[in-house]
């Protein structure tokens, strides 16, 4: 399981998150529509990563839960 705090971020097939740490993941399940939307939004979400994805993009998170975080100030 992955949790962590990151920023949405544009990928090739799939929305991206930037983790905090540096780390990052291509993202599926959730709500992809409102993931597409927030790129550049901070999330708090956690998952867990997938052998295969058709998101062509390093690793991917299936995403268990995720809640959007104000902006930092």
């Amino acid at each position: 399981m992955v949790t962590g705090i990151g920023v949405i971020t544009e990928g090739v097939e799939c929305p991206r998150i930037r983790m905090a740490d540096g780390r990052e993941f291509s993202l599926v399940g959730g709500d992809a529509h409102l993931l597409r939307s927030a790129v550049g939004e901070r999330f708090e979400l956690s998952g867990v990563i997938v052998p295969f994805s058709t998101c062509m993009q390093g690793l991917t998170l299936r995403i268990e839960t995720m809640k959007a975080l104000p902006a930092e100030q």
